[in-house]
């Protein structure tokens, strides 16, 4: 006989233990084995991984226009994440922003090229276009 039965406990309900306790301790290595790994994309600095002639033909502006964009409005674009949780920091938000108005190709393949969901992409697009049409005072002069 078992320890436990020793203490007058139903054998139907000593059953029902012994069923109960089992799953918990599959649950309990399921969600051990079950831990969500974080995935950190590895992306490239076009500043640094591309010459002069291919930064401007992806982006359709030179370094340190870019550079100086990027300081510009980079104080008002909030750190953002993908869908798989990774961070898009804000010099990213504008190259991909500027590389989808520079070439005009389709969302999904700036995504392709940074690594980055469709969603994101369209994102990245609307808040640093709000953030450059807020400077429109400072750069743009009518007659």
């Amino acid at each position: 006989m078992d320890f436990y039965m020793d203490f007058d406990f139903p054998q139907d309900r000593w059953w029902f233990y012994q069923n109960i306790q089992n799953a918990n301790g599959i649950l309990e290595e399921h969600q051990r084995r079950r831990r969500i790994r974080r995935v950190v994309s590895d992306r490239m600095n076009p500043f640094v991984a591309m010459e002069d002639q291919e930064f401007i033909a992806r982006f359709r502006l030179r370094k340190d226009t870019m550079h100086d964009l990027i300081q510009e409005i980079q104080d008002e674009l909030l750190v953002t994440q993908d869908r798989k949780g990774v961070p898009i920091p804000p010099h990213l938000q504008v190259l991909i922003a500027v590389a989808s108005m520079g070439n005009g190709s389709y969302q999904i393949v700036q995504g392709d090229c940074f690594s980055v969901s469709q969603t994101s992409v369209s994102r990245c697009v609307a808040s640093v276009s709000r953030a450059i049409a807020r400077r429109r005072e400072t750069y743009v002069k009518f007659p």
